[in-house]
């Protein structure tokens, strides 16, 4: 028997292909820093990342959208 909740509220969230069907493949990524050190949020940090992605479209790599937090990173490549 389906509860009120599993039918508002489904236990996955809708796949990646679902909602960006015209764009494949396309990766959801999330990496920490080693031990969780709290060094990635600044400046240097930021234009090295920029910098990354840019070198990336050389080889078909797009980074999209990215939030980069004090101890992890989390992108759509």
């Amino acid at each position: 028997m389906k509860t009120v909740n599993s039918v508002k509220y489904p236990r996955r969230p809708p796949r990646l292909s679902r909602i960006f069907e015209n764009l494949r493949p396309i990766f959801f990524v999330t990496f920490n820093k080693y031990k969780r050190q709290p060094i990635l949020a600044n400046p240097e940090v930021h234009e090295a990342f920029l910098d990354y992605s840019r070198r990336g479209l050389v080889f078909g790599m797009i980074v999209s959208h990215y939030v980069i937090m004090p101890d992890h990173i989390h992108l759509f490549v």
